[in-house]
C-alpha cells in the first residue's frame, strides 16, 4: 500500500489534518487502531470550543486555540455538526478569587478575546440557578460547545468523500525510515514519503518507532464525566467554569449541544492509558465540586457517565514538529478540540513542505445528513416525505429514526456505539435499553452478517456470546462492507394498522377522535375495549410506538398472565394476542409504529403531535386522552455501579429481548443484581439457554421477588440467591470480566467497601427497578407526587380533566390484569361526561411505599368501585391494612404475609366515606396495623411449600407421618393448590416456556412456544435442548401444536400467530 502521506489516528487532529490534506494531489491513508474514527480521547470529551482567555501566554496552545475557534464556527454550518456558540462563564466568589479574575480579564484584552465582567445582579439575571455566594465573573462569548465525535466524523466524511483511504482495526505495529517510511500494521505494510503522528494517548509510543529518543512522553489524565436527565436541560445557559487550578480547568458545568447537562470532569494521573473507568470517589468529587457552581445538581440526575484519558505531555504544552516527513502532534490536550482544525492545517502545510503537491480543481465538503430530531417542523415533514424510514422512531428516548440509523451506517458506523454517536440512539434516559436490539439487527442486515457478529465497538466486544442452538459458532470479527441504503418515498409507504372499523378512514382523514389512547399495552388496550363497549360509536385511536401491539409483554414469554381476566394461565404474548384481537373486534383502531412527540391542551380539546410510519408528521385531536406507556428499568447509573463500559452489562429487560425476540444469549458466565422477578425469571431463561448463572445479588435483607419464582427460577435450577450484596464496580476493557461486590449494612443499605468479593463472569444483568414513564403524562396537565413521583390521579385515573393515565406509567404493577383493570377504569370513564365532584386526599404513614389514586371521591355514589393501591415498605407479617377517615374504618385488607413486592388492594366503603365526610371533612389516611401472630407448633414432619400454580403463591403446609406419607395439606386456596402440593411430594413437575426459530415471517424471528402440559423437574434442561433444534416456517396460528410429543413428554405449542410474509 503505496502513499504519499500516512496519518496515524482518526481522532479530530487526525481527522482534521485528513480533511484538509484532501484538498491537494496527494494519495492519502488515514489508519485508525479502533473500529471506528473518533473512539479515542475524542469520543470521551467535554465537548467545550474555548475562547483562548485561559491558555497560558506564549504556548503553542495560546497559538492555535484563536484560530481553532474561528475555524470551527466557519465549519460547523459547511459540515453540519452540532455546535452552539453559547459563551462561558468563569466564576469568583471571595476577593482572594477577584485579584485572578481580573488577570484572566487583561490577559483576554492583551489577545483581543471579547470579554465581558459581570457583578452580582447580571450574574443572578442571567444564571439565576447558580450559587449565591458567586459575586463576580467572566463571560467568554465567543466560547461554546460542539459535539466531538459529530465534529470528527464530519471531517472523516469528508477526507474520504475526497479520495483519502480510511483504514479502521489499524493499529501501527511499527515503523522504518528508509526511502520514506515502511509502516507495519495489523493489516498488512504500508509505505509512505511522509507520515502524521496524530495517535493521541500513543503518541510517544509512535514517536519512539521512528527515533528513539524522542523526548515526547505522554502522562494519560483520567477525567470523569456525568451526563444529566434531560429534565434538566435550561438549568444553567451557559458553560460554568470555577477559577482554573494548576493543569485542570476545574470542574465544570457544561449545558451539551443535545440539551442534556454534564459535569465534570476530574484530572487524574494514571498509568494505564486504557483507563476508561468511573469511580464512587470520582463522583463524590465532581459533584462536591460541582454543587459549589450550582447547588440543586444532584448525582440522583445522572443517566449515564464516562471517563476518557486527556494525552497530556509532560511539558504540558502541544508538541508539533516536523521532522525530517516525521510529523508530530503529541500532547494534543485542552484546549486540543478547539485547536484541532488549526492544528490539521498546520500540519497539512508540513506535509507538503516533504511532498509537493498542487491544489485540486475540485474539492467539496461532505456534510452529515440532517438527524430527524435537530430538523424544524417543517424540515421533519420534509425528510418523511423524501424517506418513510424518517417515520420508524427506533430510540423514543432521543427520537432517532431507522433513517438516522440507515445515515450513519452508509457514513461508516459498523458498531452499536458508531452509530450511538452518530445519532444519539442509546444516549437517553433507558441507555439503550428499548432501542439496542433494533439497531443490532439493521447493523446485521446491512453488513450481511448474523447479529451475534455485531459488536459494541470492536473487536472482542461482541453484544452477545452466541446464537441459541448454534453452541461452538466462531464469531466473525473482521470488518464488513455494507449493502447500499435506498431511501422509499412516503407515498410509496403504508401505515401499519390493526383495525376492522370503518371509521378508521375518517379518522385518519380529519386526524380526529373521540378517545385517543397513547400505548397499546395491557392498559392501552382495555381501555380502548371499556371505552368502546360503555359507548359502541366512540371513535376510538391507539397510538402504539412499536411495530407490534402488547407493549413489554411480547417478550414476557413466562405464564403466569390472564387468571384475573380472561380466568386462565397465558403467557405473555397469548395475553397480547388475545386483548388485541378483542379491542380491534369492538372497534377499537391501533396505529403501530407512532411516536408522540408532543401533547398540549387547546379549547378543552388535547393536540397530539406523531409522527407515524407511512403517514409522516401528524397532529390528532381528542376531546379525551389516556396515557398507557408503560415504565422503563433502572440502569447502572440508578444504582451507583462505577466501573469500565464493555460489552456485557445488560438491564434484565434488554436481555430478556435479547433472548426471547432475537435469540442472542447474552453471556456464558452471568451475574444478575435485583431479585425482582424479571431478574429471577432472567436466571431461569438463561440457564435454559446454556449459560451458567453464578448467582443473584440483592441489595435488600430480603428478596425483591415472589417466593414462586425464588422456588421455579432459582431454587429448582441450585442457583444461589445472596442477599445484603451488591455489585459496587465493573471490570473489563472490551466485555466484562469481573464484577467487584461489597455487602450491604442491613438497615443503612450503604455497601461496605471494606467487605468486597470480585466474581469473574461475561456478563452482568440489573433488575434493579422499574421507573413509570412520565413524561406524556406530565405533559398532559399531570402533577407528580413530590414524595413518590407518581402521577397523581383520582379514583378515575384522571390526571386533569379528561386527560387519564394507567398501567406501568402511573404505578407498577405485579399483573397485567390489574393494569388492564385500571385502563378499563379511564376507558370508561373516558367517554362519560362526569359532574365534578367532591374529593378528599389520600396521606400515607410511615410503613406504607405509595398510593394510586391520591385522592377519593366523597359523593354518595361513584362511577366505579373505589379502591387504593398500596405497598408496604417493609416485609410485615399478618397484617391489616386500613383506609381510616375521622378515627372510623372505611376500607381495609387483611394480609397474612406483605412484602413490597405485592400491591395492596384496599376496597372503599363508599356510603360510610360519604356519611363521615359530609358531617367531619378530613382525609383519608393509609395505616398498617399488625396483628397478633397465630401460634402453630413446629413439626418435624412439616414441610412449607410455595405454590407455583398461579401468581398468588399460597403457602402450603404439608404434614406427613412416620412413612413419608402425607396425612394434611393445609394453607392452599383451591384445589390446583392442593394437587401441586401431592404431586411436589412425589415427583416435582414443572411447565416452562421458550422460543423456537421461524422463517418466512417478516414480524418476528423467534416464536415464544410453551408445553402443553408439565413434565419432570429432573428432565427440563433435556426438554430445553430438544426445543432448540425446532425449526418452523410460518404461517401459524396461536395455540396450534408444532411439535407433537417432544420426546414423549409433550406437545410443544405456538403462542403467537405469525402471518407469512
Amino acid at each position: 500500500k503505496n502513499y504519499d502521506v500516512v496519518i496515524i489516528g482518526a481522532g479530530c487532529v487526525g481527522a482534521f489534518t485528513a480533511m484538509y490534506a484532501s484538498k491537494y494531489q496527494l494519495k492519502v491513508a488515514l489508519l485508525e487502531a479502533k473500529a471506528e474514527p473518533s473512539m479515542g480521547t475524542t469520543n470521551a470529551n467535554s465537548g467545550i470550543v474555548h475562547a483562548g482567555h485561559n491558555t497560558t501566554a506564549n504556548t503553542k496552545k495560546a497559538e492555535l486555540v484563536d484560530e481553532g475557534n474561528r475555524l470551527i464556527d466557519e465549519l460547523a454550518p459547511l459540515l453540519n455538526f452540532g455546535y452552539k456558540r453559547c459563551g462561558e462563564l468563569v466564576v469568583a466568589r471571595s476577593e482572594s478569587d477577584f485579584e485572578a479574575l481580573e488577570m484572566m480579564r487583561l490577559y483576554s484584552l492583551s489577545k483581543s478575546v471579547p470579554i465581558e465582567q459581570w457583578d452580582a445582579e447580571k450574574i443572578r439575571k442571567e444564571e439565576p440557578n447558580l450559587n449565591p455566594s458567586i459575586q463576580r465573573a467572566l463571560f467568554a462569548p465567543t466560547a461554546g460547545v460542539v459535539n466531538p465525535y459529530e465534529m470528527c466524523t464530519a471531517a472523516v466524511n469528508t477526507a474520504v468523500f475526497n479520495n483519502v483511504d480510511l483504514f479502521v482495526n489499524c493499529a501501527v505495529t511499527s515503523i522504518k525510515k528508509d526511502d520514506g517510511f515502511v509502516l507495519q500494521t495489523g493489516l498488512g505494510e504500508f509505505y509512505a514519503k511522509a507520515v502524521v503522528n496524530c495517535a493521541g494517548l500513543y503518541a510517544d509510543e509512535i514517536a519512539k518507532m521512528v527515533d528513539p529518543d524522542s523526548p515526547i512522553t505522554i502522562v494519560p489524565r483520567k477525567g470523569q464525566e456525568f451526563l444529566l436527565d434531560k429534565d434538566l436541560e435550561g438549568l444553567v445557559k451557559r458553560v460554568i467554569f470555577p477559577l482554573p487550578q494548576g493543569a485542570s480547568k476545574g470542574t465544570l458545568v457544561i449545558p451539551t449541544v443535545d440539551g442534556t447537562i454534564m459535569v465534570g470532569p476530574t484530572a487524574e494521573v494514571v498509568n494505564d492509558k486504557e483507563d476508561r473507568s468511573t469511580t464512587q470517589e470520582g463522583m463524590n468529587a465532581v459533584f462536591k465540586a460541582v454543587q459549589q457552581l450550582v447547588p440543586s445538581i444532584s448525582p440522583m440526575s445522572v443517566i449515564s457517565s464516562f471517563a476518557g484519558c486527556r494525552a497530556a505531555d509532560v511539558s504540558e504544552d502541544f508538541i508539533i514538529n516536523n521532522k525530517n516527513g516525521f510529523i508530530n502532534a503529541a500532547g494534543i490536550q485542552s484546549p486540543g478540540l478547539t485547536a484541532s482544525p488549526a492544528i490539521g492545517l498546520l500540519l497539512t502545510d508540513y506535509i507538503l513542505q516533504n511532498v509537493k503537491a498542487e491544489k485540486k480543481q475540485t474539492w467539496n465538503y461532505k456534510p452529515l445528513q440532517k438527524r430527524f430530531n435537530c430538523s424544524s417542523t417543517e424540515d421533519k415533514i420534509q425528510l418523511a416525505k423524501l424517506d418513510a424510514n424518517h417515520t420508524k422512531i427506533i430510540c423514543s428516548c432521543e427520537m432517532v429514526t431507522e433513517a438516522d440509523v440507515q445515515n450513519a451506517i452508509t457514513l461508516g458506523a459498523r458498531t452499536l456505539d458508531g452509530v450511538k454517536v452518530r445519532t444519539r440512539a442509546g444516549m437517553g434516559r433507558c441507555q439503550g435499553g428499548f432501542c439496542s436490539t433494533r439497531i443490532t439487527e439493521i447493523l446485521a442486515e446491512r453488513q450481511q452478517c448474523q447479529e451475534v457478529d455485531i459488536t459494541k465497538r470492536g473487536v472482542n466486544t461482541q453484544l452477545s456470546t452466541q446464537k441459541i442452538g448454534q453452541q461452538n459458532e466462531k464469531q466473525d470479527q473482521n470488518q464488513k462492507e455494507v449493502t447500499e441504503y435506498i431511501p422509499i418515498p412516503i407515498e410509496q409507504s403504508k401505515p401499519s394498522v390493526m383495525s376492522t372499523n370503518k371509521n378508521l378512514d375518517e379518522i385518519l382523514q380529519t386526524n380526529r377522535a373521540d378517545i385517543l389512547i397513547i400505548g397499546a399495552g395491557p392498559a392501552g388496550m382495555a381501555a380502548g375495549l371499556a371505552a368502546i363497549q360503555q359507548k359502541p360509536d366512540a371513535k376510538v385511536l391507539i397510538l402504539e410506538r412499536s411495530e407490534r401491539a402488547g407493549g413489554i409483554l411480547l417478550q414476557c414469554i413466562h405464564g403466569g398472565f390472564g387468571l384475573k381476566r380472561f380466568g386462565k394461565e397465558l403467557t405473555g404474548p397469548e395475553y397480547s394476542e388475545t386483548l388485541s384481537k378483542q379491542a380491534v373486534e369492538a372497534g377499537c383502531n391501533i396505529v403501530l409504529s407512532a411516536y408522540v412527540t408532543d401533547i398540549q391542551q387547546i379549547n378543552n380539546e388535547y393536540q397530539v403531535t406523531v409522527v407515524v410510519q407511512g403517514l409522516g408528521y401528524k397532529i390528532f385531536t381528542s376531546a379525551a386522552l389516556i396515557t398507557a406507556v408503560g415504565c422503563r428499568e433502572r440502569t447502572r447509573h440508578g444504582v451507583k455501579i462505577q466501573g469500565t463500559r464493555p460489552a456485557g452489562l445488560y438491564t434484565a429487560g434488554l436481555a430478556q429481548a435479547m433472548i426471547n425476540l432475537n435469540g442472542q444469549l447474552p453471556g456464558k458466565r452471568v451475574v444478575i443484581l435485583g431479585s425482582g422477578d424479571i431478574g429471577l425469571i432472567m436466571a431461569r431463561r438463561c440457564t435454559l439457554e446454556g449459560a451458567k448463572v453464578i448467582g443473584v445479588y440483592e441489595l435488600l435483607p430480603r428478596c425483591s421477588g415472589l417466593d414462586r419464582n425464588v422456588a421455579q427460577c432459582l431454587t429448582d435450577f441450585n442457583i444461589p440467591l445472596h442477599l445484603s450484596k451488591t455489585v459496587v464496580e465493573v471490570r473489563g476493557k472490551d466485555r466484562v470480566e469481573a464484577v467487584v461486590l461489597a455487602k450491604v449494612d442491613p438497615v443503612t443499605l450503604r455497601p461496605n467497601m471494606e467487605e468486597t468479593e470480585v466474581i469473574e463472569c461475561d456478563c452482568l444483568l440489573l433488575s434493579v427497578g422499574l421507573i413509570p414513564q412520565t413524561k406524556l403524562v406530565v405533559q398532559s396537565g399531570g402533577q407528580l407526587h413530590s414524595r413518590t413521583r407518581n402521577p397523581v390521579v383520582d379514583s378515575y385515573r384522571q390526571v386533569t380533566e379528561k386527560a387519564f393515565a394507567a398501567g406501568n406509567c402511573l404505578q407498577v404493577h405485579d399483573l397485567a390484569d390489574d393494569a388492564a383493570e385500571e385502563g378499563e377504569i379511564a376507558g370508561q370513564v373516558a367517554v362519560q361526561t362526569l359532574v365534578k365532584e367532591p374529593q378528599c386526599e389520600v396521606v400515607l404513614t410511615k410503613d406504607v411505599m405509595f398510593v394510586v389514586p391520591q385522592t377519593l371521591y366523597v359523593s354518595e355514589q361513584t362511577f366505579v368501585q373505589q379502591k387504593l393501591s398500596t405497598r408496604v415498605a417493609k416485609p410485615l407479617q399478618r397484617i391489616l391494612m386500613k383506609a381510616v377517615i375521622q378515627g372510623e374504618v372505611v376500607g381495609e385488607e387483611e394480609v397474612e404475609e406483605a412484602v413490597p413486592a405485592e400491591m395492596i388492594h384496599v376496597k372503599i366503603d363508599q356510603e360510610k366515606l360519604h356519611k363521615i365526610y359530609k358531617e367531619k371533612g378530613g382525609s383519608v389516611t393509609l395505616e398498617v396495623q399488625v396483628l397478633e401472630q397465630a401460634h402453630k407448633e413446629e413439626s418435624k414432619n412439616e414441610k412449607v411449600l410455595t405454590c407455583i400454580v398461579c401468581p398468588r403463591g399460597c403457602k402450603i403446609h404439608v404434614k406427613t407421618n412416620d412413612l413419608n406419607e402425607i396425612e394434611e395439606i393445609t394453607g392452599n386456596s383451591c384445589p390446583r393448590g392442593k394437587a401441586y402440593a401431592e404431586q411436589e411430594h412425589i415427583e416435582p413437575f414443572r411447565v416452562f416456556s421458550s422460543t423456537v426459530d421461524i422463517t418466512g415471517c417478516s414480524v418476528i424471528k423467534r416464536m415464544p412456544v410453551k408445553l402443553s402440559k408439565p413434565v419432570p423437574r429432573s428432565r427440563i434442561q433435556e426438554v430445553a435442548d430438544a426445543i432448540k433444534q425446532i425449526k418452523i416456517q410460518a404461517p401459524v396460528k396461536m395455540g396450534q401444536v408444532i411439535a407433537k410429543n417432544l420426546l414423549g413428554l409433550c406437545d410443544i405449542i405456538a403462542c403467537c400467530s405469525a402471518e407469512q410474509k
